[in-house]
């Protein structure tokens, strides 16, 4: 005679959260947040309630890769106050761009031609960290329902709610009445599954291409408009009013130690 199961009151609460979070019903959320370049302004009271509220809220694991040699007490700082650990963080002094950059079309600005002399390193750091943080976090990715990449100078009054279960091939962009998107699409911070956030993660590999055989303008987000075109990725919009900090632009002997 065969045995019949017997299921506790526990084992059966369990099995029945696992079968609602694999419908996509509610539970918790596994919240993957990926930091880039630099940090500062993080410390401003306003980003850094910002920055709480989505801890609290979401209780994410936190990773980094920053343009810096040494971790400074403003890094540790950063570091203690997200919970980041020491096998979450990469510090590296970005190279200098590659010679390919010199020979491409760059943006107008009223300043003169986007991507000139520091504003050209400044974003092949970006893309340059996008990818070190991206192959920091890659061996627990397995272990997340959302990745989001998210900025330490974002400066809002409202609550960040992200959409859960996230669509396959698609990212979330905020639209913000400030209008980031700058001719192309805003990159100031998005979210998506961890695969589809591996195209964002990774578009240094693609930059020559669409540089030099699409004659796409060397523009941050210009290029990421058109990277997520090429990949057929959905982008999706949500309305989410934020400013950066002036303080990312002020002197910061501290923030800004090697």
């Amino acid at each position: 005679m065969r045995k019949r199961k017997i299921f506790t009151r526990k084992r059966r609460m369990h099995s029945r959260k696992s079968v609602k979070r694999l419908r996509g019903g509610q539970g918790p959320l596994r919240l993957a947040i990926l930091f880039v370049g630099r940090i500062k302004g993080y410390d401003q009271p306003i980003v850094k309630e910002n920055l709480r509220k989505i801890k609290e809220k979401y209780n994410p694991t936190v990773f980094c890769s920053l343009n810096k040699t040494n971790k400074t007490d403003y890094i540790k700082g950063f570091c203690e106050f997200m919970g980041i650990t020491d096998d979450r963080i990469h510090l590296e002094k970005t190279p200098p761009y590659p010679d390919y950059m010199n020979h491409v079309n760059m943006a107008d600005t009223l300043h003169g031609k986007w991507g000139d002399g520091d504003a050209k390193q400044s974003a092949y750091s970006n893309f340059y960290h996008l990818q070190k943080v991206w192959k920091l976090f890659e061996p627990y990715k397995n272990n997340f329902d959302i990745v989001l990449y998210y900025r330490a100078d974002i400066k809002s009054t409202e609550d960040l709610s992200l959409v859960f279960p996230v669509k396959d091939k698609t990212v979330y962009v905020p639209q913000t009445p400030a209008n980031c998107d700058y001719g192309g699409l805003c990159m100031s911070f998005l979210y998506g599954n961890p695969e589809t956030m591996k195209i964002f993660f990774n578009m240094i590999d693609y930059i020559e291409d669409m540089c030099k055989k699409q004659g796409v303008t060397y523009h941050a987000e210009t290029l990421f408009k058109k990277h997520l075109e090429n990949k057929q990725v959905v982008v999706e919009r949500f309305p989410y009013a934020f400013e950066y900090t002036s303080a990312r632009h002020e002197p910061n002997p501290v923030a800004n130690m090697d």
